[in-house]
């Protein structure tokens, strides 16, 4: 059983492909997979539809700054 099931979203994926609609399945701390037509029961369900999500990203914020 997943943790999370994300239905319905807009996927971006960042690779420059055209975003397409798609379930997201979490387990822990990682995303299980994203298709098309995979679903799975869950503990928790979002219904994502009308929204759009971009999984696998890393956040690369830092407030360092380069020495001079």
């Amino acid at each position: 059983m997943l943790d999370v099931l994300i239905k319905n979203a807009l996927i971006i994926d960042g690779t420059g492909s055209e975003p397409y609609s798609a379930n997201i399945g979490i387990d822990g701390s990682r995303i299980a997979f994203v298709s098309e037509g995979v679903t799975a029961a869950a503990a928790s369900t979002i219904d994502a539809a009308g929204l759009v999500t971009c999984p696998g990203f890393i956040d690369v914020h830092s407030h360092s700054a380069p020495i001079p």
